[in-house]
């Protein structure tokens, strides 16, 4: 029995050699311990077991290679060691499993147990060998003794847990204190954290050793440690930064001493070249770097005063220029130019957005920065890749991924359960760079529909969906930006003269424009029913949640504070697409074109008024005749004093007793002869002959002509497809009828009073389209000139009284409708409102009018050419209003 003997030991000493090895780390000095400090010794009654010697040189190297190399370095060898030994002991267990067959096929049972008893404790999870193990012992007839070994075999492996826990917590308590000494504090804090969390879920048996407050104390040492080190970074920075800025100031000293100093010379040689004007210019270019230079100064005098004399003219020119432009700047500055969007200062923008952000309608706590920002470390982070192999725990394929990444991985017990009750097998091949947290969801996935990764406390925790999601809190988000309803305002409608009964349209337009409820930009159903099928799917019908939009404006939800910062995102999502502007400059442009011209002579007698010699007797001046309607005798027009007056003769020959020979010609047109251009002005010459034959007559010639430019600009910013119009009208009020209010046997008029309305409207309706690069735009025009108002007289249902007058208005209008599609910040011309007015007249006495030469003192010729043009130039531009707050934010 001495050699099963012998196989036992030496399997025994090699199952414990081996475990050591698992759960040593390395010593300054080669050896290896326990996480307990004890020393790790493999031997049997007859010295040192095969294999302890292989082991321990392992460890020396391992722990000797440590200082050397990185913590990553340093576990990629750790694990190639373990997986070595593992196959030892597989093989190992392999050749005692073949020898317990051989020995139980020649009917030696208690060898057989005993090869597989060595066998079992080499790999204990062996399920091959207990099969095996537990036939032979029945053939023995010894069943105490299997559920004896069963019993033995939990009680090791609960202690190997134990250790291994243990060891584990140690490892990262050393390893933080080790990174701690280094200074990389970042890695130091992940240790401590991880050795925390082994403590936190390990058995009650470790509670006493003090691992957990040791690595709490070295964790807030650690932090501490952190923030200290970043103030003195930062005030490092600071006195480097301040350095180089003594050093660029110095050197931007000495570089502007020398361009000073280079200029200078350089307008000293244009002064000795008699280039006084150069002189000048780089006197003043030395002045504007700096101001008090004595040599500059004097330099500029003398060759100013050297000069005069031969820039006199030159100069009297370049003033005029400069004055020309001063004009032109002047006129500029009466036209308003600003920024469509006026943004405050970056300083003002920050405090108010720090002092509105404090007023939060939340009701729960918001994620910590610290988790915000391992969240973003998650996604940051790449591994090289990962490889899992028909591993059945969960804590064994994260604590691969914490092996490489060295992050705060946390596995609940109610995961690993879950997992296993779904009885998955992990077998991952991922070869290529992925993030971390793209690497936990394909994990999580794999373990089933009720396992998922979440980050508490600076640590990722892979728990179950219901642990996952925390405490339910409400919230209030205020959504009136989005629930939204645009307003359309309808255009003042000038194409049509109306009465009091017919002021305003159907649709709430009229002369005056209107107002109507436009279209709204999202139902507060829709809403919901958008956030419920976007955002956490298929939750919002668990207890304790719920989601409702309330007609206020406000939308409640109560739910994880996870899905309450994906409601938020959702939101602002949703106002990007409300956030955009359309600015539209409309330029209206009059070009008119403008001539008149009238000659005639009026034979016309000024002189002697009141004459029965030279008067005409049997004519009036106005009134009934009109002869020359009320002009002659000093009148000013038909309805005068002198009206009914007898006008002078024009020509006048008295030759005694036989009779006298008088007349007179007035060559006057009933209306005017233009619009645009009146014929007041130009040359009235007056020549009178007192003699025998007297004559008087009068000669008025008169030429204009008018070009005409007239630009009426406004801007106006509007929502994308609303309604809104630019108007520039003039308001006349005209007695459109009267109310006839009867009393006692009287009747009185009461005037009804209108609006007539005048000018130019121009109504838009932009609509961006989908990819932002052009506006679809519906453009009206309309232009309206009142060309006449008529006054009309009529008695009151014919009574006979003093008559009441009507004004009877008549209306010039010209209108577009048109639909343009134009790019964002492109233009497009509007034209065709054209009107073109050509007259020409002639007032003459008939055939004395046909003589040549003689005909020139009996008629009056006048002509008028009025044009008249009117266009509309549009530009438009999308302004996107989060866009320039953003810009303002990072400015």
């Amino acid at each position: 029995m001495r050699e099963p003997m012998r196989k036992v030991a030496f399997a025994l000493s090699l199952s414990a050699l081996t475990l050591a090895s698992c759960n040593a780390v390395g010593t300054p000095d080669g050896g290896s311990t326990n996480s307990d400090g004890t020393d790790i010794e493999a031997t049997d009654s007859n010295g040192p077991a095969e294999g302890a010697e292989t082991a321990d040189a392992g460890a020396t190297d391992a722990s000797a290679g440590s200082g050397g190399m990185s913590q990553d370095g340093y576990l990629d060898k750790e694990i190639g060691q373990i997986a070595l030994r593992d196959q030892k002991r597989a093989i190992i267990a392999e050749e005692l499993l073949l020898t317990a067959r051989d020995k139980r096929s020649r009917l030696r049972f208690d060898e057989a147990a005993e090869a597989l008893e060595s066998a079992l404790l080499l790999t204990p999870d062996n399920q091959e060998i207990r099969e095996e193990l537990l036939e032979v012992k029945q053939l023995l007839g010894d069943t105490q003794g299997v559920a004896s070994a069963a019993t033995d075999d939990l009680e090791t492996r609960w202690n190997l847990k134990q250790q291994e826990l243990r060891a584990k917590a140690e490892t990262a308590l050393e390893n933080g204190q080790r990174e701690l000494a280094r200074g990389n504090y970042d890695a130091a804090i992940n240790e401590f954290v991880l050795a925390r969390e082994h403590a936190r879920f390990a058995p009650v048996e470790m509670a006493d050793d003090g691992i957990a407050e040791r690595a709490e104390s070295l964790l807030a040492q650690a932090r501490t440690a952190r923030t200290d080190a970043a103030e003195s970074a930062r005030a490092k920075a600071e006195e480097q930064t301040a350095a180089l800025l003594r050093q660029e100031r110095e050197a931007e000293d000495a570089r502007r001493a020398n361009r000073v100093n280079a200029v200078l010379e350089q307008a000293i040689g244009a002064f000795d070249a008699g280039a006084y004007d150069t002189s000048i210019e780089l006197a003043d270019r030395v002045l504007q770097e700096d101001p008090r230079n004595d040599r500059a100064i004097e330099l500029r005098d003398a060759a100013f005063q050297a000069g005069r004399k031969e820039v006199r003219e030159s100069y009297i020119e370049r003033k005029r220029e400069q004055f020309q432009r001063w004009e032109q700047e002047i006129r500029a500055l009466r036209i308003a130019d600003t920024e469509i969007i006026g943004l405050p200062d970056a300083e003002f923008w920050a405090k108010i957005s720090e002092t509105r952000g404090q007023a939060t309608l939340s009701g729960g706590s918001q994620t910590s920065a610290a988790d915000v920002a391992l969240r973003a470390n998650l996604a940051q982070r790449s591994i090289p890749g990962l490889v899992v192999q028909d591993e059945e725990s969960l804590s064994a394929v994260i604590s691969n991924l914490r092996a490489i990444t060295g992050l705060a991985l946390v596995v609940d017990a109610a995961a690993e359960e879950a997992a296993y009750d779904e009885g998955v097998i992990f077998d991952l091949r991922l070869e290529n760079p992925m993030s971390v947290d793209k690497v936990l969801n394909l994990i999580t996935d794999l373990a089933g529909e009720q396992v998922t990764w979440t980050v508490r406390h600076e640590a990722v925790l892979v728990t179950t969906i219901e642990k996952a999601q925390g405490d339910h809190v409400p919230q209030v988000h205020d959504v009136q930006d989005i629930l939204f309803a645009l307003t359309n305002f309808l255009s003042p409608r000038l194409e049509r003269l109306r009465l009091f009964e017919d002021i305003e349209d159907d649709d709430g337009g009229g002369p005056f424009g209107g107002l109507t409820e436009g279209q709204t930009l999202m139902e507060p159903d829709t809403l919901e029913g958008l956030v419920r099928e976007n955002v956490a799917i298929g939750t919002w019908d668990n207890d304790g949640v719920s989601l409702q939009v309330l007609d206020t404006g406000y939308l409640v939800a109560v739910h994880t504070n996870e899905v309450q910062a994906e409601v938020r995102q959702f939101l602002d999502d949703l106002r990007k697409f409300n956030s955009s502007l359309v600015t539209i400059e409309s330029k209206f442009l009059t070009v008119a074109d403008n001539f008149i011209q009238e000659i005639g002579v009026e034979w016309r007698g000024l002189d002697n008024p009141g004459d029965p010699f030279t008067d005409l007797d049997d004519v009036t001046n106005g009134l009934d005749d009109n002869a020359n309607a009320g002009f002659d005798n000093g009148g000013g027009g038909v309805n005068v004093s002198n009206a009914a007056g007898p006008p002078s003769a024009g020509f006048f020959y008295d030759d005694g007793g036989d009779g006298d020979f008088k007349g007179s010609t007035s060559n006057i047109f009933g209306t005017s002869l233009g619009k645009a251009l009146s014929t007041v002005g130009g040359m009235t010459t007056q020549w009178t002959v007192l003699d025998d034959a007297q004559l008087s007559f009068i000669l008025r010639m008169i030429e204009k002509d008018e070009q005409v430019e007239v630009v009426n600009d406004q801007t106006l910013s509007v929502f994308n497809t609303q309604r809104s119009y630019v108007s520039v009208i003039n308001q006349r009020a005209y007695i459109q009828d009267f109310d006839v209010e009867v009393a006692t046997a009287q009747a009185i008029a009461d005037p009804v009073i209108n609006v007539l309305i005048e000018g130019v409207v121009l109504e838009v309706r932009p609509t961006i389209t989908q990819d932002r690069k052009y506006i679809r735009m519906e453009i009206r025009p309309t232009v309206a000139e009142v060309v006449s108002l008529t006054t009309f007289s009529t008695n009151l249902g014919g009574t006979v009284g003093q008559p009441v007058e009507f004004e009877l208005p008549e209306l010039e209008v010209q209108h577009i409708a048109t639909t343009a599609v134009i790019p964002d910040g492109g233009s497009i011309l509007l034209g065709g409102l054209s009107r073109v007015r050509n007259i020409e007249r002639r007032a003459e006495v008939p055939w004395l009018a046909k003589i040549p030469i003689v005909g020139f003192f009996f008629k009056e010729e006048g002509y008028s050419d009025e044009k008249e043009s009117l266009m509309i130039l549009l530009k438009a531009w999308i302004t996107d209003v989060q866009e320039e707050i953003a810009r303002l934010e990072r400015r």
